[in-house]
């Protein structure tokens, strides 16, 4: 389960799936960041970003085998996706897309996505501290 929570096309399936609800239009977050790309919207921009890193590093992470380098492409991909989120809903001065924190199915989506993003971002942090050298981090079941 923990695999499956923490891979990265669970995080991009997630995040694609999002709803979004418009006054009288709504649909996937993927849609609105298709029709985006072309007028170069900053949230197009930065989830196209992210998502291709998280694809560039499941697609190299078997050819690198270092921890470090592929902890923190996940983590630079996962903030590209909260960045991309955050500037859709911030961007948005009409209010145009309120409706999505009001309705429940969209809701729900938006929270699965938190969930699983924070628990895939805190898993690549615990995997940068594993292989740090940073003393101060001791992991919490050693073996003798």
């Amino acid at each position: 389960m923990k695999k499956l929570i923490t891979h990265p096309l669970t995080v991009i399936a997630t995040f694609l799936i999002i709803i979004i609800s418009g006054q009288q239009f709504g649909g996937f977050y993927l849609l609105y960041l298709i029709l985006g790309l072309p007028h170069a919207a900053i949230h197009s921009i930065t989830g196209v970003c992210g998502i291709v890193l998280l694809l560039f590093n499941i697609l190299h992470s078997k050819l690198w085998n270092r921890n470090q380098i592929s902890a923190l492409i996940n983590l630079g991909g996962i903030v590209l996706l909260w960045l991309s989120l955050f500037l859709f809903f911030y961007n948005d001065k009409s209010n145009y897309n309120i409706a999505t924190f009001y309705q429940l199915l969209p809701q729900i989506l938006l929270l699965l996505f938190l969930i699983i993003s924070i628990y895939f971002f805190v898993d690549n942090i615990l995997i940068l501290l594993k292989h740090s050298k940073n003393k101060l981090y001791k992991p919490p079941f050693q073996s003798n």
